[in-house]
């Protein structure tokens, strides 16, 4: 198992110790003091209403407090989004599965988690239980966190963090959200310029100088992780015919991550090239008489396909990444070909694993959406 799916699996069991912390059934009883406690002030009445000893009380509307107070960068953003919309919008469970396109039982998971880290970030006891919260004041303005959850669409939220802020790009130019908002929007920027460099960081064979070459580690870092992630989501998707990939890419992945980056050159460049292959069949583009596309039919069904996506990944234009794929064809084929122009040094890598990575979120997203 390489690194990062280490990474990923301590974060899965993370999420999972949070939720076994707590029952939605007390998530439910949090809620319910809250709102008792916001309407009378009164924790007595909080006690006799909801059946409760007072300890127990007072634990609720701790919790509840914290709620409003702080937000959880120790949860994940689905367990943060799940909560907010549970507590402070006051959503049923019904309709934050339906907003974050998940099931009931999971949005569930996610509110028992968002509660589960406040347990682990916190010691109740030391906690003073104040006047009833009336704003939620943990940084975003309640009506600003409402207004931005109306506002996007969150489902690819169960795909990751990048696609959380891929979503964000046709809402950020309008919106005022302070020093947060900005910050991400910062990043955002940065990762697209870093990606659109990273793709064009090359002369053609001939020409190329590896001592001249300057690696952008951001691009490298994004290009890791979104592979990892949707290697996760490739998994998941249980079609069969991908199956044969899903452990290429993870040897190439391990292999790239040991700085061995002759074979992640063999391993990105040739699945990427399966995977155009199934975005030119599933266009209905006719092979040549050997039953073969052309590059030219593999780029343009990239293309084609990326552009039927609503945001671009990291807001990347598909004019971009097919003229540089185009660009880096005579490398690929040096490479494939057993060239002696051929070059399999560390930038050459990370270009072939951001060109993978495209094209892998594309196919995800068109054909096994």
């Amino acid at each position: 198992m390489s690194d990062v799916h280490e990474l990923l699996e301590t974060l899965r069991q993370k999420r999972e110790e949070q939720q076994r912390l707590v029952e939605f059934r007390w998530c439910e009883r949090i809620r319910e003091a809250g709102h008792l406690y916001q309407e009378t002030e009164d924790v007595s009445q909080v006690v006799e209403d909801l059946g409760l000893d007072e300890d127990r009380a007072r634990e609720a509307l701790k919790l509840f407090q914290l709620i409003y107070s702080y937000p959880l960068d120790v949860a994940s953003t689905r367990g943060y989004m799940a909560g907010t919309r549970f507590f402070v919008q006051e959503n049923s469970i019904d309709e934050v599965a339906e907003e974050g396109d998940w099931s009931v039982e999971a949005a569930e998971d996610y509110v028992r988690e968002f509660v589960g880290a406040l347990y682990q970030e916190h010691d109740l006891s030391s906690i003073e239980l104040k006047d009833p919260p009336r704003e939620f004041t943990g940084g975003v303005p309640a009506e600003k966190l409402a207004e931005t959850i109306n506002r996007v669409d969150w489902e690819p939220i169960n795909k990751g963090m990048q696609r959380l802020e891929r979503t964000l790009q046709g809402v950020l130019a309008d919106i005022d959200f302070g020093d947060i908002i900005a910050s991400i929007r910062e990043h955002y920027l940065e990762v697209q310029q870093a990606l659109e460099n990273g793709i064009q960081n090359f002369d053609n064979p001939e020409n190329y100088e590896i001592d001249e070459v300057e690696i952008d580690t951001r691009a490298q870092q994004v290009g890791v992780e979104s592979v990892a992630s949707l290697l996760k989501d490739l998994e998941e998707s249980d079609e069969a015919e991908l199956d044969d990939y899903i452990g290429r890419i993870d040897r190439g992945l391990e292999s790239y991550l040991n700085e061995e980056f002759m074979l992640p050159c063999f391993i990105f460049i040739s699945v990427q090239d399966g995977l155009m292959d199934i975005l030119c069949s599933d266009q209905g583009k006719t092979p040549d008489g050997n039953g073969y596309y052309t590059s030219s039919q593999k780029r343009q069904a990239l293309k084609e396909a990326y552009e039927e996506i609503d945001h671009g990944y990291y807001g990347v234009d598909a004019d971009k990444i097919e003229a540089n794929l185009e660009d880096f064809w005579d490398h690929r084929n040096a490479i494939m070909h057993g060239s002696l122009t051929a070059y399999f040094d560390e930038n050459i890598s990370t270009i072939s694993l951001l060109f993978l990575m495209f094209t892998l979120y594309t196919i995800l997203e068109v054909v096994y959406e």
